[in-house]
């Protein structure tokens, strides 16, 4: 009898901790989820793979502890006027680049550009993208302070 007796004596104990860890888990549960970049605004991840569609780098750094010899990125989904996005990624279509500078304390080798979706005649965009459907340029130099590498460009509405 008292090996019978024995197995429910520590089940009791285990089966108490398994019910509180199941209670804790259904009252934090959402608190505890991971997100995945398709539900998040930003996240990070390692250059090893490429950055999701719909997704930029907006931090860029070596961080071998993390990331190995690769560059460890932030990313967003969440894009707004004047923000900065690093060339690791495209800007994305709808959106112009406004200033381009390397900034190697944010985005490690890769240019830095600042990113506008509002568009009006007469201002300036970089040509590290393309000029928006309906627009045409109508000035264009070099400015390195301005627009690094790229060319600036004047555009209005056509």
């Amino acid at each position: 009898m008292r090996t019978s007796q024995q197995p429910r004596r520590y089940f009791g104990p285990v089966h108490r901790i398994l019910m509180a860890m199941a209670l804790a888990a259904t009252i934090l549960g959402p608190s505890l989820a991971v997100a995945s970049p398709a539900q998040a605004a930003s996240t990070t991840m390692c250059s090893a793979t490429p950055v999701p569609a719909g997704w930029v780098v907006t931090q860029a750094h070596r961080d071998p502890a993390n990331c190995g010899p690769h560059l460890h990125y932030w990313i967003t989904n969440d894009l707004y006027n004047g923000m900065h996005i690093c060339s690791a990624t495209r800007v994305p279509a709808g959106w112009v680049a406004t200033q381009a500078q390397t900034n190697p304390v944010t985005c490690g080798p890769h240019l830095s550009y600042w990113v506008t979706s509002n568009l009006y005649n007469g201002m300036h965009i970089c040509s590290a993208t393309q000029v928006p459907a309906g627009w045409v340029v109508t000035r264009s130099q070099t400015d390195p302070g301005t627009c690094g590498p790229h060319l600036l460009y004047w555009i209005t509405r056509a």
